[in-house]
């Protein structure tokens, strides 16, 4: 950490001015323009997060400063991936993350959140209530068991996770969800090269008993990160080759 982060975040108190600019700021670095209106939005997720956090375990972030840049800015991040209008699976969402920051910045984007856990489905559906997100709905069910439902297979656009497991695994689970067209978008950290090894084990059969690899998959990487942090991270873009 820098001697500047560290001055920032000494100064840095959920809500606070210096929260909010740290916010604004840091996602205008990465593409990303956020009103002071979508900021308060952010800012009652996280406090509600951290207020359940007390009984529910939602993270273990809660440092403010902490709190924006890896759960807040991160997620906002993959705002710059999306397009409007676009259904959006967030498999894995936790405390709503990265799905309720994305809503919130992209407003027409059609939003499903999917946790396996009922407590943090119970929060998420609290956010979405208390913020009047339209178009968005929190599902409490696992991947492989939802990818069957007629309501959910084949029907994103996108399917993007935050805190899932290594491609070999997210892959599979992921693309019966999506439309033709689709894509997969994994947020990873700065060292890519093994989750780039296990895309090459990919392998997935399909219902008409034919299996795609990695051989039928395109792999794209992209780093990105944060001024005057040691915040590295990537996302991984998985399409089918057409």
């Amino acid at each position: 950490m820098t001697k500047k982060t560290e001055n920032i975040k000494q100064a840095v108190a959920l809500g606070s001015v210096a929260w909010n600019d740290l916010v604004i700021q840091s996602l205008c670095s990465l593409g990303v323009a956020v009103t002071p209106n979508m900021v308060r939005q952010l800012h009652s997720h996280v406090k509600d997060m951290l207020f359940w956090n007390r009984t529910t375990n939602l993270t273990s972030i809660t440092d403010p400063y902490d709190v924006a840049v890896k759960h807040v800015i991160d997620s906002g991040a993959a705002s710059v991936l999306l397009s409007d209008d676009e259904h959006i699976l967030d498999l894995g969402t936790g405390g709503g993350f990265p799905g309720i920051p994305l809503k919130i910045i992209r407003p027409s984007l059609y939003m499903t959140l999917v946790d396996s856990s009922r407590k943090k489905v119970n929060f998420v559906k609290q956010v979405i209530r208390e913020l009047k997100l339209e178009n968005t709905r929190a599902v409490e069910g696992r991947g492989e068991e939802l990818a069957l439902s007629t309501d959910h297979l084949g029907r994103y656009d996108v399917v993007i996770s935050r805190a899932f497991s290594g491609l070999d695994l997210f892959i599979p689970m992921a693309l019966p969800f999506l439309r033709e067209g689709g894509r997969i978008i994994a947020m990873k950290g700065r060292d890519t090269d093994h989750e780039a090894e296990l895309f090459q084990t990919v392998s997935i059969k399909m219902k008409d008993g034919s299996v795609i690899g990695a051989q039928n998959l395109d792999l794209e990487i992209r780093p990105y990160g944060l001024p005057d942090t040691d915040f590295q991270r990537a996302f991984m873009i998985v399409r089918r080759k057409k």
